[in-house]
């Protein structure tokens, strides 16, 4: 076995989905560090697993509405800098980057434009996409806008929208 029962204490582990969003997420004190076996992977897992409930915006504004899983993550960002104001980069900060983009702008490729979760060889520049601490987002995760092509004579929609 992993574990003997007398060694960890179970009354501690998550009971419901949001027991495991408030350990695993929302990890904004020291406590909640220390009852981590191993934060970085606990966290890391937290980050994507809210990440995936919150793909349904129903779940979503559900869990934003519970814990104010933004501000929540726009802190911890803020908190995760250097004394120089900059950002410390490293898998929870590049998830949690990638969390605040894809709840804020809401929409399909060609709406929003999501940072990549991986880290480059670059060791200068380890990931190229802007972190931000507050919102709104950087520009660049917004798509620039093509103005729609001229209007042909057999295109009813575009006679019909204009």
């Amino acid at each position: 076995p992993l574990f003997r029962s007398g060694d960890v204490d179970t009354k501690s582990w998550p009971s419901s989905i949001f027991d495991l969003i408030d350990k695993l997420v929302l990890v904004d004190s020291e406590p909640k560090m220390v009852a981590l076996l191993q934060f970085e992977q606990s966290h890391l897992f937290g980050l994507r697993f809210v990440s995936i409930l919150t793909t349904c915006l129903d779940s979503f504004l559900y869990i934003e509405s519970l814990y104010s899983v933004q501000d929540a993550m726009l802190s911890m960002q803020w908190r995760n800098r250097t004394s120089s104001g900059n950002f410390i980069i490293d898998m929870c900060s590049v998830e949690r980057n990638h969390f605040l983009v894809s709840t804020y702008l809401i929409g399909g490729p060609s709406e929003r434009v999501l940072p990549s979760r991986d880290l480059t060889d670059d060791p200068s520049n380890p990931y190229p996409w802007p972190m931000f601490s507050s919102f709104p987002v950087p520009s660049v995760y917004r798509p620039k806008v093509s103005s729609y092509p001229a209007e042909s004579a057999s295109d009813s929609l575009a006679r019909f929208l204009k």
